[in-house]
């Protein structure tokens, strides 16, 4: 225990004492002198009168423990050499020893220890109490929540109930008319099965007869129907190549009459085969007329492999101006699906140089979406310089329509490929108007490939216009095919272009399953450009939608940079839109960090929202949580906003309590970063603005909270502030006198006057 004594001068022991406090003296002595300092500065360091440390050191008086441990905490501070647990023990038992020999001394102690267990004890459950009332506050704000969303639940179960209530009455009364139809219906079935199964017996012997005599039919037709079938033959050939249409017709009739449907179908497609057009278009109008054109249906096919296409054309051209739609229809099916790529554009050119523009364009457009891509192209080829392109064209949207995406991008290859691109626009244009939302995503990222922008950006315009739920879906493809510069193209066209209620539908959407980061950029392009009448009308549309405007605004706060938070900040409150303002203010400076809060609160003070004046600040100093207070103040930490800081600070200073204060000071230190430390420079302005705005109770106040909440550099800082004032003197002594109100004086007739109740 020995150390320097440069400068230390202590009086001699007392003579007389007795052996253990005479060792406990010399104990004390030594472990004093290596602290190097006087015996007044000591008691000034301590608070302590320097005659009692004197009378302490020289063994006159038996210090008590807190002393002497106090002087054990100072020497190992001193030293960097701290008492071993054994010789600390060792000195409390020399203490305790000291204590016994003077009787007196020793009920002090008990009682000074017993007061400074209880003071610790009160200490302990004011600390507790803070935070009791916060955890109860934080339930009464939870409770209240819960009770208004257990008051809608309650109304909407009770809108349920009497809605539903109606419906269950309708349904017992519908209910009970089926029961009573169900029993009618039974006994009806139990009636039928007697009457079937009686039926039936009968039916057995019936069918027994008719076999019987089918047989006795089929034996005696046999032999004639061997002499007729060679005669009938031989007939038709004849008529075939005789008899006139209306003849044929007649003929066709009655083999239909005698169940000769075969021989009837082969002698229509037989004259189908070797008549003229004229003729064949006569016999199948006069067949349709008859009702007989399952025979020109069965006979077309055939006659399409074997007849010329000009041929086809011709009947074609005359079936159309006998209005004869359906053996039109089997006409061109049977070209798309028999004839040679070749024959299909024949076929198609001359019926649109006939005037027939429709049915060509229905020919070759079904060929485009059937047919093999190889053969769509020659056919096209074939068509190609003899001015069919918008025949081509045509064909070619109904291609885009109706094939797969894949198949449709690949045509487009081959076009490009055989220097046909001027045909691609009609097919882009029919692409976007009536494909989906993948699909168009898809071309766009073919065309962005291909760098064809100029078909990217008409793509893009013909989409737009299509229902909101379409643009939801395209955004969403875009996205996933990585096509971000389109994403952000039809959003913001959306915005700009599109009525409020269709804008908020658009962005809940995006919120929903989300997509913050489009949400985000939709709701700031919806803010910056629209007046103050649209933003009014889109933030009442989005509160009218399944999240709501607070829900959505929150979710932008998250993502969207400091600037744009701002900006659409500043914009709501000018709108006065005050509620969701604050919404996104307070969600913004309670998520991010210190320096993008600072960048958020700078630009509102850019713009000059009025949350960003004085008054504004100090009132949210005012009403704001620790939490929410502490990261404002980190926020305005800045150059430009020292002004509002010093606001927020005389705030806090002269409106929150020192208990506050204290947690609020806790919790700058504590979220301090050690690469820019920065709350030293804001401490030390709020404690300066304690002490130049506060009375001398409430600093002596702050001062023992900030003790209590080991902020000792805080509260010694504190303490030098104050006493550079010209009020040091009445908080030297309010201080002090705080400091003793507690400590018991022995030397005191209070100390000595009979208790009520006896010391345990």
């Amino acid at each position: 225990m020995s150390g320097s004594t440069t400068g230390t001068r202590l009086l001699p022991l007392k003579p007389g004492l007795g052996p253990e406090k005479r060792a406990l003296a010399e104990d004390l002595r030594r472990l004093f002198l290596t602290l190097d300092v006087s015996v007044r500065r000591y008691a000034a360091r301590r608070h302590l009168n320097a005659s009692s440390v004197t009378r302490y050191l020289s063994g006159e008086r038996v210090p008590p423990w807190d002393f002497v441990a106090g002087v054990i905490v100072d020497s190992a501070e001193e030293t960097e050499r701290p008492l071993t647990t054994e010789a600390e023990d060792a000195l409390r038992e020399l203490h305790r020893s000291a204590l016994k020999a003077s009787r007196r001394g020793s009920e002090v102690q008990q009682l000074q220890d017993r007061l400074a267990d209880t003071d610790e004890e009160i200490r302990r459950i004011k600390t507790r109490e803070r935070a009791l009332e916060e955890a109860l506050g934080d339930r009464h704000r939870r409770l209240s929540d819960l009770q208004r969303r257990c008051l809608r639940a309650e109304q909407v179960v009770e809108e349920q109930r009497l809605v539903h209530s109606a419906e269950l009455e309708r349904w017992e009364g519908e209910y009970e008319r089926l029961h009573t139809e169900r029993q009618d219906l039974r006994e009806q079935v139990l009636f039928l099965e007697e009457a079937l199964a009686v039926a039936r017996a009968e039916l057995i012997a019936a069918e027994e007869e008719c076999y019987r005599l089918e047989a006795e039919l089929e034996a005696t037709q046999e032999g004639e129907n061997r002499v007729a079938a060679t005669s009938l033959m031989e007939a038709l050939e004849a008529t075939d190549r005789t008899a006139t249409v209306t003849e044929l017709v007649d003929l066709v009739g009655g083999l239909e009459t005698r169940t000769q449907h075969a021989i009837a179908s082969e002698l229509v497609t037989s004259a189908s085969r070797t008549r003229e057009i004229a003729e064949v278009s006569a016999l199948l109008t006069g067949l349709y007329t008859a009702g007989l054109h399952h025979h020109a249906e069965a006979a077309l096919p055939a006659m399409v492999m074997m007849r010329p296409v000009a041929d086809v054309a011709g009947l074609v051209a005359a079936l159309a101006a006998a209005r004869l739609r359906p053996p039109v229809v089997t006409l061109l099916q049977a070209s798309v699906r028999l004839h040679t790529p070749k024959d299909v554009a024949g076929l198609a050119g001359m019926l649109h140089t006939a005037g027939l523009a429709d049915h060509a364009v229905s020919l070759l457009g079904a060929a485009a979406v059937t047919r093999p891509l190889p053969e769509v192209m020659d056919a096209i080829g074939c068509l190609r310089g003899h001015g069919f392109a918008p025949l081509v064209r045509a064909a070619l949207r109904a291609a885009a329509c109706q094939r797969p995406i894949r198949d449709v991008l690949q045509l487009l290859n081959l076009l490009f490929q055989d220097g046909l691109g001027y045909l691609v626009a009609g097919m882009t244009s029919a692409l976007a108007a009536q494909r989906t939302a993948s699909d168009v995503a898809e071309f766009l990222a073919f065309a962005r490939i291909r760098g064809l922008d100029h078909l990217r950006e008409a793509t893009l315009t013909e989409t737009e216009q299509r229902d909101i739920a379409h643009l939801a879906d395209l955004i969403y493809a875009l996205q996933r095919t990585g096509n971000h510069a389109a994403t952000d193209a039809v959003l913001l066209r959306a915005v700009g272009s599109r009525a409020p209620a269709d804008v908020a539908v658009l962005i809940s959407d995006l919120h929903v399953s989300s997509s913050f980061h489009e949400s985000s950029r939709a709701l700031v392009a919806a803010l910056t450009d629209t007046d103050a009448a649209g933003v009014r009308a889109l933030v009442t549309e989005l509160n009218q939608g399944y999240v709501g405007a607070d829900a959505v605004l929150k979710g932008v706060a998250r993502v969207c940079t400091p600037g744009s938070a701002a900006a659409m900040a500043a914009t709501l409150e000018v709108c006065g839109l005050h509620e969701q303002a604050e919404t996104l203010f307070q969600c913004f400076v309670d998520t991010k960090p210190a320096g993008h809060c600072g960048m958020f609160l700078q630009g509102l003070h850019i713009n000059g929202a009025p949350s960003m004046t004085i008054e504004s600040l100090r009132q949210r100093a005012h009403g704001s949580t620790i939490l929410s207070l502490a990261q404002l103040i980190r926020a305005l930490d800045t150059p430009a906003l020292r002004g509002h800081l010093d606001a927020v600070l005389l705030a806090c200073a002269t409106a929150r309590s020192a208990t506050d204060n204290t947690l609020l000071l806790k919790n700058l230190r504590d979220n301090d970063t050690p690469t820019g430390p920065r709350a030293e420079r804001v401490v030390n302005r709020l404690l300066e603005e304690v002490v130049v705005h506060q009375p001398v109770p409430r600093q002596v106040d702050l001062l023992l909270a900030l003790a209590m909440a080991d902020l000792g550099d805080y509260a010694r800082h504190l303490e030098a502030l104050a006493t550079r004032t010209d009020q040091a003197v009445a908080f030297t002594k309010l201080l002090k006198a705080t400091n003793r109100q507690h400590e018991q004086r022995p030397l005191s007739r209070s100390f000595w006057r009979p208790k009520r109740h006896a010391v345990e």
